[in-house]
């Protein structure tokens, strides 16, 4: 059995490792802090000590979803704890398969802090980018800074993607779902709703958070392997 300062410098060593890890870095968003109605972008620090509890209890729920110490921008709801998003480290991890592959025109829906529009305009392979968003107060709040900074590539939309109307031919090169606050098994319903409501109009598609969900269901035995 590991003893607990075992624990500790194998969790401190992990933490250490991520924070290294050059992948995320450079897709920190830079998004400035505000307020929009029932939202707010705000920056929060987490210290050393804090990352180290926060791996004890990603450690002890059997993910390794935890933090590394330093700065970190947020989004937050009224009324919700911890934000509805951030860029931390998995977060953004999350959304290296997107950064990796996007190409031609992408669609995402789901604004957010924009994490995932900048990232996909930083590649050279992507012509434009659509942003559908739900919430008007998110887009007054995050999409004006990014049309200052990308008026040729960029287009957000004020719609709701569940319903949204599209013509025959429209198409997309990619499309990214990222709509969900949490890593939730009861989002995967609507996910594989969304994915077949928008298979006729792209060559490909992902949804956030997917596939970590179903691994970790296929782990836990509630789903066949």
């Amino acid at each position: 059995m590991i003893s607990g300062i075992q624990l500790i410098q194998h969790l401190s060593d992990a933490v250490d490792s991520l924070a290294a890890d050059g992948r995320w870095q450079r897709y920190k968003v830079t998004i400035l802090p505000g307020e929009q109605g029932d939202w707010r972008v705000a920056r929060f620090r987490i210290s050393p000590e804090e990352a180290i509890l926060d791996a004890i209890r990603a450690y002890y729920e059997e993910h390794d979803r935890y933090i590394v110490p330093g700065n970190y921008t947020g989004l937050w709801r009224e009324g919700r704890e911890p934000p509805v998003m951030s860029d931390t480290p998995h977060e953004i991890l999350d959304h290296l398969p997107l950064f990796e592959h996007a190409h031609g025109h992408v669609l995402i829906h789901g604004l957010g802090l924009g994490m995932a529009a900048c990232g996909v305009l930083a590649s050279p392979f992507v012509n434009h980018v659509t942003v559908v968003e739900i919430e008007q107060d998110v887009i007054d709040l995050v999409g004006g800074q990014l049309l200052r900074r990308y008026p040729d590539r960029l287009d957000i939309v004020h719609d709701d993607c569940r319903d949204r109307v599209l013509k025959n031919d429209d198409y997309w090169n990619l499309i990214w779902h990222d709509l969900w606050d949490d890593l939730d098994p009861e989002n995967i319903e609507e996910m594989h709703a969304l994915q077949e409501r928008y298979a006729p109009h792209c060559g490909d598609q992902a949804c956030w958070s997917l596939a970590p969900m179903i691994a970790r269901m296929k782990k836990e035995g509630l789903l066949a392997s």
